[in-house]
């Protein structure tokens, strides 16, 4: 379903490979105030939008209607004409271009980078996915003009416009990622392959041969994208949501899914899609999700991994001494950090997080508390690893998504129990190691101990009692270390990886000991 504004733009022609001027698309009549910002942001092109893109999916952060007015710049940007495309497209792969076959007119999707259309190749349908032309340059030129503003901003000392420094900065990082198709190819495969034999996902597979820096071709996946589907029910055509719904769908249950799979990636595998908008999210039956669009991916470590969930468990459950302990553990200070001020800033913004001083759960959506967070770290100079930004900003755009798709869904509550099963999956393997280690300490000190002057005894009888003794004195410590580490924090200063391990082997050498004496006895 087209809307008013995007049949006017495509009926009217194109200049600018299809973009029309700025004031040609002004004097259209009639347009409501969210509409002519939509229209003003695709006029500007490039950077701005992605800007639209993001604000799309944060309805909290706008007026009532402009959220909706810009859904359509997630799937729907006035497309580049046809020969345009396939000469773009031709230019790219060369004589592979004969391959595809079929290569519909129509465009399936049009953002700000790229359009997509449906081919076939080898008798299945695939999405070929090709660069507008000279995005790349408008790109760049957009930055130079960011980073121009940035230099204007310190030199002239304006300080209310100095948290523009961070989200520039990530934008140009995220620029060369998203610009670069192969790099999209490399992240959607490796993501493709640690997501398979889960249920409730399907990712497209890229085909090798057809990729350049400029063309991507996959796997074609037949699904409802997201975005369709909200646009729909938002303007009050059910027709989408009977269909699915007489097919199993379930919003709920999609939306479930969604959180479970970014949980999922992000804990437990440290690589996550980390553009979740709705129009790289298609409904598929069975309430699976299909991905589309690998062009921002993200990357976190162990290390982060653990403080990440440990510091989204204390915010949901608003225990700020955890919070500021764990996001000190992801950031970056710089020479003019002040943690103090951050730890203070986090109490006055708690209140309104919570819904009052007796609060303990989020009232205020994950969204703007994220954002607020974001903006007390570059006033206070403490500022997130790039990667952690991502994470951050992924989580705002996933309570955006789910807060329209499906409002009853409670993602803090569905984040914490995620966050607990990475920290209990954390504690596990850190006790299991700790207890390894401390038997091996323990049987090596009762060999020392054994060879420095304990002759007395019948090292043959003694051998098979030590043994044992250290091995269940071990097992029983490993157990109770267990049963305590099951309080979903991480481990702390007088429950760590060095404490247990030296609790096992100080038990292990006791039970030595006694072992000794009793042998001595007989």
């Amino acid at each position: 379903m087209t809307s008013v504004v995007t049949r006017h733009i495509i009926s009217a022609g194109a200049d600018r490979i299809g973009w029309r001027s700025l004031s040609t698309r002004f004097t259209t009549a009639g347009l409501a105030g969210p509409m002519r910002f939509r229209v003003l942001l695709e006029d500007l092109g490039g950077s701005f939008v992605k800007f639209g893109q993001v604000l799309a999916v944060q309805p909290d952060l706008l007026p009532p209607g402009y959220a909706t007015a810009l859904l359509d710049l997630l799937d729907r940007v006035a497309p580049v004409p046809t020969d345009v495309f396939m000469r773009s497209l031709a230019d790219e792969l060369g004589p592979a271009v004969g391959r595809l076959e079929g290569i519909d007119p129509q465009p399936l999707a049009t953002a700000s980078i790229a359009q997509v259309h449906v081919a076939n190749l080898d008798g299945r349908k695939v999405a070929v996915k090709v660069q507008r032309p000279g995005i790349e340059q408008a790109f760049r030129a957009d930055v130079r003009m960011m980073m121009i503003l940035l230099r204007v901003v310190r030199l002239f000392r304006v300080r209310p416009l100095y948290w523009l420094d961070e989200p520039i900065r990530e934008f140009a990082g995220w620029t060369d990622e998203e610009l670069d198709f192969r790099r999209e190819a490399r992240h959607l495969t490796l993501v493709r392959r640690q997501s398979l034999g889960r249920k409730g996902v399907r990712m497209p597979e890229v085909i090798i041969g057809l990729t350049t820096r400029r063309v991507l071709v996959t796997e074609y996946l037949d699904g409802v994208p997201m975005a369709t589907y909200m646009r729909a029910v938002e303007s009050g055509d059910f027709t989408i949501d009977q269909r699915l719904r007489a097919e199993g769908f379930d919003p709920g249950a999609f939306g479930r899914q969604i959180i479970f799979n970014f949980t999922t990636d992000s804990f437990g595998h440290g690589l996550f899609h980390a553009d979740l908008h709705p129009a790289n999210l298609l409904i598929l039956p069975g309430n699976v999700v299909g991905y589309v669009d690998f062009g921002i991916t993200g990357s976190i470590g162990p290390y982060a991994r653990t403080w990440l969930a440990a510091m989204t468990l204390a915010l949901v459950r608003r225990d700020i001494d955890d919070l500021h302990r764990s996001f000190l553990k992801l950031v970056v200070p710089r020479r003019d950090a002040d943690p103090v001020k951050f730890r203070v800033g986090l109490e006055a913004m708690a209140d309104s997080w919570y819904g009052g001083p007796g609060g303990t759960r989020l009232k205020k959506p994950a969204a703007l508390v994220m954002v607020e967070m974001l903006g007390l770290s570059r006033e206070t100079a403490m500022l997130p690893e790039r990667e952690v930004v991502k994470y951050i900003r992924s989580v705002m755009t996933l309570d955006g998504v789910v807060h329209r798709f499906a409002p009853d869904l409670n993602l803090g509550h569905e984040i914490e129990q995620a966050s607990i099963a990475t920290l209990d999956a954390q504690s596990g393997r850190q006790l299991v190691f700790a207890a390894w280690a401390g038997g091996l300490r323990a049987i090596e000190s009762s060999r020392s101990l054994a060879t420095r002057g304990m002759s007395v005894v019948n090292m043959r009888r003694l051998g098979l009692g030590m043994s044992t003794t250290v091995l269940q004195l071990g097992a029983a410590a490993l157990a109770c270390a267990i049963c305590v580490s099951r309080a979903p924090l991480p481990l702390r200063a007088g429950f760590n990886l060095g404490t247990v391990e030296l609790a096992v082997g100080s038990l292990a050498l006791i039970g030595l000991a006694i072992e000794l004496l009793r042998q001595t006895n007989e």
